[in-house]
């Protein structure tokens, strides 16, 4: 059986402004080279920026191996990249002697090399920032929103130097970032490098290898315009009749029985009706239990910020939560569970279990299997209520979004904005700081017209009761 061939470790990067740019192929050695010492270089027709000839014979590169890299010297502006098929080559080349000396050692039999100073590049840079970040015990959900963010940020740079971090290298990475992940994803990384960046220019190991502040602060990056969707009426009550009784739908639109493919899910109608009348995020509204209902309220404390909610229960939720309770056992008795086992207000038919789960490397709880349950439904409901699914435009004629589990918090403020609640009122209800309801606020409020309205009636009676005509 023949012995598996090493991977070449060859990447692509883009040098450049974007549609103008230049695709370098680069020998980018894994996490086991790096640790021997040898380091990432661009595969140019002839050196350029990478190391040196020098630096190549010091690691221990065999003479025709190196030779290969130089095999069309030029000056530096006459440089090409190296075709792929080349560079893939060359690629392999290099990454089979490296491998060579870190097992065998010296090629002229010197004896084994050894280990070089592991290099001070951005992988390393953010392994001492995510260390900080977990010894000031920051949040779980704030460090995993760390760790998303900056695993692309190590695809991206994460051998190179630190000291390649211009602001000109910022400013194009944020552009490919942001093809690579989306508005949100592309800037919240960059936003984490900085923040990254700014923690290691205050120490001592990173001070002289780190950019200068003045390369990463006030990039300026704009912000993508904030997603707000808010469920309407019709919206709502389509969604709740298409997961407690969607025989009701197929009925009404006289669908063949074998296209009759989706079972009662009322369970996902409590977890909708949990976030619409407590304003609680998904994982809260999924996490709460038997313990969460207390004294006419619900009592808990948010995962995200470890705030602690109290909010009444009423109306509609008070008049489902007994069935909520009542179907619960039932689907327990139903699988032969105890009941003691599971004390989740909203938990699946499908096995008795809650609809949130663990993630195995971090414990956070997630929850796509509700997700998924809801876009089922959802499709169902948006027959009816094409808008659910993001079809046509809405009242500020901008195309709709899909409604998603997630907005229910967004419509829960827009509920409470439209009753006229005092900031101190949605504070406590929302359970975000003064500070978040202002910033929010300004997005709910186009929503809510009464307040402008409000607003202009005072106006219109100071302007009569002052004679003002223009």
């Amino acid at each position: 059986m023949s012995k598996k061939k090493p991977k070449s470790n060859l990447t692509f990067r883009v040098v450049g402004k974007k549609g103008e740019g230049v695709h370098l192929a680069r020998w980018n050695p894994g996490p086991a080279l790096r640790a021997g010492g040898f380091k990432a270089f661009d595969l140019w027709a002839a050196p350029g920026d990478g190391l040196s000839i020098v630096d190549w014979r010091a690691f221990g590169f065999d003479r025709a191996v190196t030779d290969e890299l130089r095999k069309k010297p030029a000056e530096k502006a006459r440089m090409k990249p190296t075709p792929a098929g080349r560079a893939a080559a060359i690629a392999a080349m290099l990454t089979d002697e490296a491998r060579r000396i870190m097992i065998e050692g010296r090629a002229d039999g010197a004896g084994a090399r050894p280990a070089l100073k592991q290099a001070l590049d951005v992988d390393a840079l953010l392994d001492d920032f995510l260390a900080a970040c977990r010894r000031k015990s920051l949040a779980a959900k704030t460090l995993t929103n760390y760790e998303t963010s900056l695993t692309a940020i190590r695809r991206w740079i994460g051998a190179e130097t630190p000291a390649i971090v211009t602001r000109e290298f910022l400013e194009e990475g944020a552009i490919v970032l942001i093809a690579r992940h989306g508005e949100h994803g592309g800037r919240r990384s960059m936003q984490t490098l900085q923040t990254a960046l700014s923690w290691a220019a205050g120490r001592d190991k990173w001070r002289g290898a780190s950019p200068a502040r003045d390369n990463y602060s006030n990039l300026n990056l704009a912000a993508p315009p904030a997603r707000l969707r808010v469920g309407l009426k019709d919206e709502l009550e389509a969604l709740l009749t298409a997961v407690d009784d969607p025989c009701r739908l197929y009925a009404e639109f006289e669908t063949p029985r074998a296209d009759r493919v989706l079972w009662p899910r009322p369970s996902l109608g409590d977890g909708l009706m949990l976030m619409l009348w407590s304003a609680a995020r998904v994982n809260d509204a999924l996490s709460m239990t038997d313990r969460t209902v207390e004294g006419g309220r619900l009592v808990y404390r948010q995962q995200k910020t470890g705030t602690i909610v109290s909010v009444p229960i009423f109306g509609p939720l008070a008049e489902r939560l007994p069935l909520m309770q009542r179907r619960r056992r039932a689907v327990w008795q139903g699988h032969g569970l105890p009941v003691e086992d599971a004390a989740e207000l909203a938990i699946s038919e499908q096995d008795g279990r809650p609809y949130w789960r663990a993630k195995a490397a971090t414990g956070e709880r997630y929850h796509r299997p509700f997700n998924d349950d809801w876009n089922r439904h959802r499709a169902l409901a948006g027959v009816k209520a094409p808008s659910l699914l993001g079809e046509g435009l809405n009242r500020l004629n901008e195309q709709n979004l899909a409604f998603r589990p997630q907005d229910c918090r967004d419509t829960a403020v827009t509920r409470l904005l439209e009753a006229g609640c005092e900031l101190a009122e949605l504070v406590t209800y929302h359970g975000s700081s003064v500070e978040e309801i202002v910033r929010l606020t300004k997005h709910y409020i186009e929503f809510a017209p009464a307040h402008a309205t409000s607003a202009g009636e005072k106006l219109l009676k100071m302007a009569e009761a002052k004679g003002m005509r223009v």
